[in-house]
């Protein structure tokens, strides 16, 4: 048998192209009855016969110590009030389960590979929804020790929220690593991740607007790095590996500024998978894989959904053909896999068909329609707030709240990320659209990559591209404004269609 380092080596490389993370709320809210199979077919029954690899269950630690799982160290999440009604936490553990067991037992029989999640420090409890005082009400931790809080359930920070727990305290360290002792202990999960982006404030000083210190990344640094070596101990007493990975910024800077040295995690080697953005993106997906390959890290670009405020902007990047351009974006930048957190904003149905479609290879998936736009996530907002990011962004924004304003006579340009389109078989065609900010003007002259396009003869704002124009990777949109009147340019797509 080989030896535990090559064991967990292996386990590290292997290959892993479609990754899930369904975001736990089955069990809170979908289930009609306390019946194993009810959970299963919410959101994990069809990934038997789909492309995903890796599935990431979150037992919600919302917020942080809060759990659906059967823990002695947290508090069970097992309240009806309000919006919580089918919450089946409590009758499944009276059956002698749990919903991880009932999950992680599924992957298991199924060849899929399980990661147990904890959202690092949720706080749903302090939203200012409905439910956010039945959520804090329920977190034992957090009433019986308010001193480990950035504030206080009234008084919120500039960014954050006060019931966020503050890292510096040493109880809430023990509570993330007690945590994760308890269920690599008691589950026959693959890893643990732990998401520092549910919600990505851990410390007083990024709450209150100044960066965080070093002392505080090397109390963060040294939590990661226990948290590995308790994965390490108890895939050694097992003998099969138990892996860890980080979700975080796509940012180092960013990230360091709310007290994340990322790099320093990787260069530490503490971190076996990484992660990368979710509300928001800072970087092209290239950056985040050169980060992770630089130092041997399998890298997931996280599609999320896009929180782009204008409904019908958000409504078309929430489309199959829209997310299959952004895998097909995932797979240019080198990355080693595709990770689709909760929904990435798919209905249901185009979810289940997403990850049945062969998304796992380019190749194949270049012959289906997609869509590409300039920009999938705008500006981005972090959920429950966090230090401000605008100036670690490095894409382009373009959206309606976010448009290309080209002055009288003038002329603007954007880029348009766009996947390997020349490796199909198929032929197709290509069109891109403008959205402006009247229904059309006269005589908008409009080139990519250096090559003028031609009107299309069907449509209004719209514009034929040659094949022989489109690149893999980034696409430049040159746009001049003939008119008097500036031109408002709110989005910017382009359509691919199999002939």
């Amino acid at each position: 048998m080989p030896d535990f380092e090559t064991l967990k080596q292996n386990a590290k490389l292997r290959t892993r192209k479609v990754l899930l993370d369904n975001d736990g709320c089955d069990t809170v809210y979908e289930c009609s009855t306390a019946d194993p199979l009810e959970l299963l077919k919410q959101r994990t029954l069809y990934l038997a016969d789909s492309k995903v690899d890796t599935l990431f269950y979150c037992t919600w630690s919302s917020g942080i110590g809060v759990y659906t799982h059967n823990t002695k160290v947290g508090s069970i999440f097992d309240t009806k009030d309000i919006i919580f009604k089918n919450n089946k936490t409590r009758e499944f553990i009276e059956q002698g389960t749990d919903c991880l067991e009932i999950i992680t037992r599924f992957c298991n029989q199924n060849n899929i590979e399980i990661f147990w999640t904890m959202r690092m420090n949720d706080v749903h409890d302090n939203h200012g929804a409905e439910y956010s005082k039945t959520m804090f009400e329920a977190n034992k931790f957090k009433k019986e020790n308010p001193d480990c809080l950035i504030s206080s359930y009234s008084d919120r920070p500039p960014y954050g929220a006060g019931t966020a727990a503050n890292f510096e305290k040493e109880a809430v360290r023990k509570l993330v690593l007690d945590s994760f002792k308890e269920i690599m202990g008691n589950y026959n999960i693959d890893g643990i991740l732990m998401d520092f982006f549910r919600h990505p404030v851990f410390f007083k000083e990024p709450a209150y607007g100044t960066p965080a210190t070093q002392e505080q990344l090397d109390i963060m640094t040294n939590l990661v790095k226990e948290v590995y070596s308790l994965a390490d101990e108890y895939g050694r007493k097992r003998r099969r590996p138990i892996l860890t990975a980080v979700r975080v910024p796509d940012s180092v800077p960013f990230c360091k500024i709310i007290g994340l040295d990322i790099e320093a995690w990787l260069q530490q080697g503490i971190v076996d998978l990484l992660i990368t953005s979710s509300y928001l993106q800072l970087n092209g997906w290239e950056y985040s894989v050169a980060l992770g390959h630089r130092y041997g890290v399998p890298v997931y670009p996280s599609l999320d959904e896009s929180r782009v405020r204008d409904e019908k902007a958000r409504n078309m990047r929430h489309t199959l053909k829209a997310f299959r351009g952004r895998v097909m974006n995932v797979w240019k930048s080198g990355a080693d896999g595709v990770y689709i957190f909760n929904n990435s904003g798919l209905k249901r149905d185009d979810l289940i068909a997403c990850i049945h479609e062969p998304l796992d290879d380019p190749t194949l998936y270049a012959d289906y329609d997609k869509d590409y736009f300039v920009s999938i996530r705008g500006v981005g907002a972090v959920a429950g707030s966090c230090y401000p990011h605008n100036k670690f962004i490095n894409i382009p924004v373009l959206n309606p709240a976010n448009p290309l304003t080209i002055p009288p006579e003038g002329k603007e340009y954007t880029f348009i990320e766009m996947g390997n389109e020349g490796l199909g078989k198929i032929p197709k065609t290509y069109h891109l659209k403008l959205f402006l900010n009247v229904n059309t003007v006269a005589d908008i002259e409009v080139f990519f990559n250096g090559g003028r396009l031609p009107q299309s003869e069907v449509e209004e704002n719209a514009y034929d591209i040659d094949d022989k124009l489109i690149k893999a990777g980034t696409n430049t949109v040159f746009i001049y404004n003939p008119s008097k009147e500036k031109l408002t340019v709110k989005d910017v797509m382009v359509q691919v269609r199999a002939m």
